[in-house]
């Protein structure tokens, strides 16, 4: 099986960084991310535009006091690569 390449742009390792003050499993999250991405970027992704290569993968919460996240990414299918754009918490419905 060939990996897809993963790329992490400015405003990704931003947000990592900015998010690892409050969650202290970011890293956990960034690594699985990536290796879900690697290895099926499309498999769990719902596309964002209509050009094939911006999607959205939502992740669930690592345990109850963390969030999940939405991932961001550009996938360039011909090159083998993977962009992450942005990473953000989704919000915590209240019931």
């Amino acid at each position: 099986m060939k990996y897809n390449v993963i790329v992490e742009e400015h405003f990704f390792e931003d947000k990592i960084e900015e998010l690892k003050k409050n969650d202290k499993r970011i890293y956990e999250v960034w690594e699985s991310i990536s290796w879900e991405l690697g290895r099926d970027p499309l498999g769990r992704s719902r596309q964002l535009m209509s050009d094939n290569k911006h999607y959205i993968l939502e992740t669930g919460p690592l345990d109850q006091d963390e969030p999940g996240y939405w991932i961001l990414f550009r996938y360039e299918k011909e090159e083998r690569k993977v962009y992450l754009l942005s990473i953000a918490p989704v919000p915590v419905q209240k019931t």
